[in-house]
């Protein structure tokens, strides 16, 4: 599965950006904001994608966290 699998997972890269980007772009014009785009995976998120903001303070989001920790306090009760 080597070299192929590995020009399959790097084009799935390259077009889930080409689509996120954009969005991500308005967010980020529209709020000021970082924006991330994630899925959940069991108990943590993947991130896909992020836009910084024009302000941004040097974090970044730290990739393959559980998702609780990320979430807004009125989701974490779940």
């Amino acid at each position: 599965m080597g070299p192929r699998l590995q020009r399959v997972g790097e084009a799935a890269r390259r077009a889930t950006w080409e689509w996120a980007e954009p969005v991500l772009r308005a967010v980020v014009d529209g709020t000021g904001e970082t924006a991330n785009m994630a899925v959940r995976e069991g108990d943590g998120v993947v991130y896909l994608a992020q836009v910084p903001s024009p302000t941004q303070c040097g974090c970044s989001p730290r990739w393959g966290v559980g998702w609780r920790s990320t979430a807004p306090p009125w989701e974490r009760r779940l």
